[in-house]
């Protein structure tokens, strides 16, 4: 399945794209009696896709998708900037749209 996942998302590098949004990232990984979210696998998972985009198309960035308070949301950039090169929160969106305008 690993591999399957690693040739689909070669697959859109070899058609041009220069973006990968892995969405809903916290949850990748499965396992039983944990919640989880924010599992090591997930993270590892994450270095080895980078790993390979850094090896055959490092014009292609990884943007990982979460809904997670910020502390948690920046551990996808990896311990040594060794995971995503981009984050982002999908309630920012709606935060700034639904935000009053500042007064200066």
């Amino acid at each position: 399945m690993l591999l399957e996942v690693l040739d689909v998302l070669l697959g859109y590098a070899e058609n041009g794209a220069s973006l990968i949004r892995l969405d809903a990232i916290p949850y990748l990984w499965k396992e039983l009696g944990t919640s989880c979210a924010h599992l090591p696998q997930t993270h590892e998972l994450i270095k080895l896709m980078r790993d390979v985009y850094d090896a055959v198309a490092p014009h292609v960035l990884l943007l990982t998708e979460t809904n997670v308070p910020h502390h948690e949301n920046v551990s996808y950039f990896g311990a040594r900037g060794d995971e995503a090169q981009m984050i982002y929160n999908f309630s920012l969106a709606p935060l700034i749209l639904w935000s009053p305008p500042s007064r200066q």
